[in-house]
């Protein structure tokens, strides 16, 4: 990785990290002290946050938004237009779709994949509960539980087919925590990410 000075579209001159074999779109904006890593694409009119790290082969769409010290796991893929919060943490080989917006410190785990247009807004984030290892994520209208992210209505309503077929320990997993983890989603804060 060798240091490097950008100059901005706004005409301000940065330091930053870039990995061998990475790219970087026309019009695309750099923090200070960014680092993106080997292999990494990053797409036209990008801009990234001071201090964010993009993982190496990440791939950035055209127009997105990493805010600053967002963290961008290897492999992982951010859509066109969407939005990494502020100190926000997307996994290795996750999937973030077009237009989605992801919080301020929200946590999108490994090879979790969150459909355009989602949201993810100021989530109140559970570590892995008792041995499941499945970290668990909740906004007003959204729950993560491992890779798993639908509405809550979706969670609400779901039967015990439907929970059973995710994973052969889901179905004990949601009769144990259920009524916390919508309760988490409840109360969670409804704030809006910057630009919106």
């Amino acid at each position: 990785m060798n240091q490097e000075t950008w100059t901005n579209p706004d005409g301000s001159t940065v330091t930053f990290w870039r990995g061998i074999g990475a790219s970087i779109g026309k019009g695309a904006s750099i923090g200070d002290n960014a680092r993106i890593g080997d292999n990494a694409r990053i797409g036209d009119n990008v801009s990234i946050g001071t201090y964010a790290r993009i993982g190496e082969y990440a791939s950035i769409g055209k127009n997105a938004y990493i805010d600053i010290g967002a963290r961008i796991g290897e492999y992982a893929s951010i859509g066109e237009s969407a939005s990494i919060g502020i100190g926000a943490s997307i996994g290795t080989d996750a999937h973030i779709g077009e237009g989605a917006s992801i919080g301020r410190g929200a946590r999108i785990g490994d090879d979790a994949s969150v459909s355009s247009g989602n949201r993810f807004l100021y989530p109140v984030t559970l570590a892995p509960l008792e041995g499941y290892g499945w970290t668990v994520t909740a906004t007003p209208d959204r729950i993560a539980v491992g890779c798993e992210a639908h509405s809550v209505a979706f969670w609400r309503d779901a039967d015990d087919a439907t929970i059973n077929d995710m994973d052969p320990r889901a179905l004990e997993f949601w009769k144990k925590y259920r009524g916390v983890i919508l309760a988490l989603a409840e109360a969670a804060p409804t704030q809006q990410v910057k630009g919106e």
